[in-house]
């Protein structure tokens, strides 16, 4: 087995832009001197504008979104794409870790994701890699239960059960401790956001 194949594999997906335009160096600086320093020990990196096959580029991504061991998403810009395709990883319930420029605004669907801010410039690339070794390496991989979506379809799916099971009193404790903690949850957030609203600040 070559060095390449005992390896996991690490799909980055993010805005892209014109050979010429800003938005591409950014990136590929970003790619080069944070991602690929910090996990190149463990993976083969791979970004879908460095991919050189032939054939259907949409389906290339879509399927290295699934089949990946990691996603780094880049959320700077708001690039619908990565929106899209960070939407299907987390259906799947695959661990993925976001990242975005200082600044970025995140949208309320993702806001609740813990993201890498960092600075593009050459210390902000340094701390970024040191950030993403660490969240690498709490990533337990035989989860599968990652992201909001996948967390979500899971809740409505005890949600329903419980709903159902207190009315014929065959609710388990486990699941109803499970139905209480996570309204708890969705309360203690909610209570955040109109603290936050207060203070005039975003969280």
């Amino acid at each position: 087995m070559s060095e390449s194949e005992s390896k996991k594999i690490c799909f980055i997906i993010t805005p892209i832009g014109g050979d010429d335009q800003p938005i591409r160096r950014h990136i590929d600086g970003i790619i080069d001197e944070s991602i690929a320093p910090a996990l190149k020990d463990k993976f083969v990196i791979q970004v879908a504008h460095r991919m050189y096959d032939i054939g259907s580029i949409n389906s290339k991504i879509i399927s290295s979104v699934f089949n990946a061991d990691l996603v780094i998403a880049n959320l700077t810009s708001l690039n619908p794409n990565v929106m899209f395709e960070l939407a299907i990883r987390y259906c799947f319930g695959k661990p993925a870790i976001a990242i975005a420029e200082k600044g970025t605004k995140l949208p309320f669907d993702v806001i609740d994701e813990n993201t890498i801010f960092y600075i593009n410039d050459p210390k902000g690339a340094a701390d970024l890699r040191d950030s993403i070794i660490k969240f690498e390496n709490n990533i337990d991989y035989t989860k599968t239960d990652y992201g909001s979506i996948y967390s979500a379809i899971g809740k409505i799916a005890i949600y329903n059960r419980v709903e159902s099971d207190i009315k014929t009193e065959e609710v388990t404790p486990k699941d109803l401790i499970e139905f209480i903690k996570e309204k708890f949850d969705d309360l203690e957030k909610i209570t955040w956001k109109v603290y936050a609203m207060n203070k005039g600040r975003d969280y």
